[in-house]
Parts: C-alpha cells; sequence; structure tokens
C-alpha cells in the first residue's frame, strides 16, 4: 500500500489536521459533514478552535437554534395564559409581529 504526502492529506476532507491547515475560512455545513461520517463527538471543540482562529464561515440555518430552544422551555414553564403573552412578545421581538420590522 502506497503512503500518502502531507500534501495529499490536506487535501482529504474527512482529515481534521487537514482543515486546520486550510488557508482560508470554512463552512460550518462541511465542517458538520465531515464530523457525521466519522461519528466525531467533538465537533463542538472543533468548531470552538476553528472559530476563535477565525477559520469558521457560520452556518446561518443553525443561528440561533441554541437560544430559541432555551427561550421556548422558559416560556413553557410558565402558566399557559402568561406563556401565549410571552410567545406574542418574543414574535413581536423578533421583528415577527402585525407589523413588519425594518431589517
Amino acid at each position: 500500500m502506497e503512503r500518502e504526502s502531507p500534501e495529499q492529506r490536506s487535501h482529504d476532507p474527512a482529515d481534521p489536521a487537514g482543515l486546520a491547515r486550510c488557508r482560508g475560512p470554512i463552512h460550518e455545513a462541511d465542517i458538520r459533514a465531515v464530523a457525521d461520517h466519522r461519528r466525531n463527538a467533538g465537533i463542538r471543540r472543533v468548531l470552538q478552535f476553528l472559530d476563535g482562529h477565525g477559520m469558521v464561515i457560520a452556518d446561518p440555518a443553525r443561528r440561533g437554534e441554541a437560544t430559541e430552544r432555551a427561550v421556548e422551555q422558559r416560556i413553557a414553564a410558565l402558566p399557559d395564559t402568561i406563556a401565549e403573552e410571552m410567545r406574542c412578545w418574543v414574535r413581536v421581538l423578533r421583528g415577527e409581529g402585525r407589523r413588519p420590522h425594518p431589517p
């Protein structure tokens, strides 16, 4: 079996060390896709490291998911009548009320 050179390995998307050798930012979705194929549970640490070095382009589809879940959990703990009012206020604050807000 022939051994790969370091240059060949650096272009392998399944090589986490190769991600760190890239010359530009990497899309978060690509990093997560590699982790899904490798069954890698340490993806958060990889993302934190790369983000700390300005090497991650955030995935807009994942932005705010954790925050939204936390808000919904706190609202769900309230009595029904108050929870419904809180959901209404959250929609307004997010610009999703009856009147459109400028972006």
